[in-house]
């Protein structure tokens, strides 16, 4: 079965219920397209997006899950919510997409982030984790 843009929003949106930083009026874009599927999630009830806040930018193509980009807004880090947010994207990638193999740049604090989430440095600053 193949889940239309709606149905994955309101999938997310029950996934993210149990995240503390998750409130109703945060936007969630989903794009299905030729064989990808993009989800954008933001703070920001603009679509712009806020750089400095908490958002992420997926993109799954077959069992492979992109993280194109992935933050905490500032002065929520360091308190484990960088962690909840991604084991609970991890697992909605793997239960409703079947992702196996999770890809990202690591940069900045980043460096330091996904390796204690099980990431491994492919090459230069790409990191990889296959599940």
């Amino acid at each position: 079965m193949e889940l239309g843009e709606i149905e994955i929003e309101n999938m997310l949106r029950i996934g993210l219920g149990s995240f503390p930083l998750y409130e109703k009026q945060h936007w969630i874009q989903v794009v299905v397209k030729d064989e990808s599927i993009y989800i954008s999630y933001g703070l920001s009830d603009n679509r712009i997006g806020n750089l400095c806040g908490t958002r992420f930018d997926l993109e799954i193509l077959g069992e492979q899950c992109n993280i194109n980009s992935y933050n905490i807004q500032e002065g929520k880090r360091r308190r484990g919510y960088g962690r909840e947010l991604y084991n609970l994207l991890e697992m909605f990638c793997k239960k409703k997409f079947n992702c196996r193999k999770f890809v990202t740049s690591a940069s900045g604090q980043g460096f330091y982030f996904w390796p204690k989430m099980g990431f491994y440095f492919k090459e230069g600053i790409e990191v990889e984790k296959v599940v």
